[in-house]
């Protein structure tokens, strides 16, 4: 076979594949557009319609019915909002995320295998967890994963669980610059609900 020959046949090959990378590149991209725009348009429904809900201006029912479309969504759009909420607004919203049954997948989450599925589970039942799931999150303070152990912990304060205050600071009361940071976020949301049994473990 002539040089030239393979030459050709070499650049074909190269230009097909460079082809189906590029389609590969086009595809990926305009899924991604696809899933922000719809996260987008999703999210400018749910917010005001959130909103009344919370101040009694829109029942149950309605918004349930956008939300329960989406449970994927609308678990992501409710912890982010939940993020930005003070405790009482976010005592508002236990209704809304018990009918949508956002926890119970976290719930089942904490006994994975999966260290990162673990972590994640306990950091969305820090925003969205109710009574039920500071049962699971107790259980998680003795994880074997440090980070996990410290999300229950972050957890658990951000659900108010003052009467788990002592149990929160054995678990993350361990050596490390980085462990005491992490220790004294919690203290700061566990608030003066921490003063005493800090005290008394110092």
């Amino acid at each position: 076979m002539h040089l030239l020959t393979i030459v050709l046949w070499v650049s074909a090959i190269l230009t097909i594949f460079s082809l189906l990378l590029l389609a590969v590149i086009v595809g990926v991209r305009s899924e991604t557009d696809r899933q922000v725009r719809s996260r987008e348009k999703f999210q400018s429904l749910a917010r005001p319609l959130l909103g009344r809900f919370v101040v009694g201006g829109a029942s149950l029912e309605e918004i349930l019915t956008l939300l329960g479309k989406h449970p994927g969504l609308a678990a992501e759009f409710l912890m982010r909002e939940c993020s930005r909420m003070d405790a009482p607004d976010r005592s508002l919203l236990r209704p809304l995320i018990e009918a949508l049954g956002c926890t119970s997948s976290a719930e089942a989450e904490l006994t994975s295998r999966n260290r990162d599925r673990r972590l994640r589970a306990a950091e969305t039942l820090g925003y969205l967890g109710t009574e039920r799931s500071a049962a699971f999150l107790r259980t998680a303070l003795g994880d074997k994963v440090l980070g996990v152990r410290f999300a229950a912990a972050e957890a658990l304060a951000r659900l108010g669980s003052s009467q788990d205050v002592r149990e929160i600071l054995k678990a993350i009361d361990v050596k490390g610059e980085v462990s005491q940071r992490r220790a004294a976020e919690v203290i700061l949301i566990l608030g003066r609900a921490a003063s005493e049994p800090v005290l008394s473990l110092l």
